[in-house]
């Protein structure tokens, strides 16, 4: 007899040989790395279209290591970065996100001057952060290159993050801290089956934004994966055959996340 966990990684496996494949036939290479610092070197690389990683994802602010962190490569024949995503392990077998997200944790690995600077995330209010704990994943630092975005590399990206990250630290929930704008220009429904809460605030580094908070669970990510591999095709990814653009989108880039 199959274990179900067993069963959900091939799952998993066989949605990244899927993912891989479609993004080869544009001629984009996914790799899965390890190395944040790299990350964080591409974001200050291509700081003209992606604004500061948020400090979760950030080697300067929090400590990342290849048991907690990843992200996804996405690079083109020359082998140049032209998009990324990445994921986090949280394991709060006594916490939660509603605690965490208020004490700072997720965003630094030392608090206390950034609480005395009075920087703060506040989740939206009918949002219950307590349910949010166990073995949870977090996943951003979404960015697309502007002439490879409207190609449909949001899907391929979000959902190969995910699988890779679910192969490796079997998390029972998903969730992001998300820019609004991205749910009122539609880029979130490439995400997939996800649950999101309006109304949340963040403030760091000087900034004040707003923030919605997605969340989606393991069945809920495992039902998405496997309609595409059911159907063989990625959907939103069929345009990436189509003609490469150079149009770059500048608008409403708060630094959580980028447009497909």
């Amino acid at each position: 007899m199959v274990h179900a966990l067993d069963a959900d990684a091939s799952l998993a496996r066989r949605f990244l040989e899927l993912a891989s494949a479609q993004a080869g036939e544009a001629g984009i290479f996914l790799k899965r790395r390890h190395d944040m610092a790299t990350l964080a070197a591409v974001n200050r690389t291509n700081r003209d279209s992606w604004p500061p990683l948020i400090p979760m994802f950030d080697t300067a602010h929090s400590v990342l290591t290849a048991e907690t962190a990843l992200w996804v490569d996405a690079s083109n024949e020359r082998g140049e970065t032209v998009g990324t995503y990445a994921a986090r392990f949280f394991w709060w077998p006594h916490s939660s996100l509603a605690e965490e997200a208020h004490s700072l944790h997720i965003f630094y690995a030392d608090p206390t001057p950034h609480l005395a600077r009075g920087e703060f995330i506040e989740l939206p209010d009918d949002f219950s952060g307590s349910m949010i704990t166990g073995r949870t994943t977090a996943t951003g630092a979404l960015w697309i290159r502007p002439d490879y975005r409207r190609l449909g590399l949001t899907k391929i990206l979000s959902r190969a993050c995910k699988a890779y990250a679910f192969e490796r630290w079997e998390p029972s929930v998903f969730w992001a801290l998300i820019n609004p704008a991205h749910l009122d220009s539609g880029v979130a429904q490439a995400w997939g089956s996800i649950s999101v809460s309006r109304g949340g605030r963040i403030r760091a580094r000087g900034q004040d934004l707003p923030a919605a908070i997605s969340f989606q669970s393991r069945q809920k990510f495992l039902a998405d994966i496997a309609k595409d591999t059911r159907h063989g095709a990625i959907d939103s990814s069929r345009r990436m055959v189509t003609a490469l653009t150079n149009t770059s989108d500048t608008a409403a880039r708060q630094g959580m996340t980028s447009r497909s």
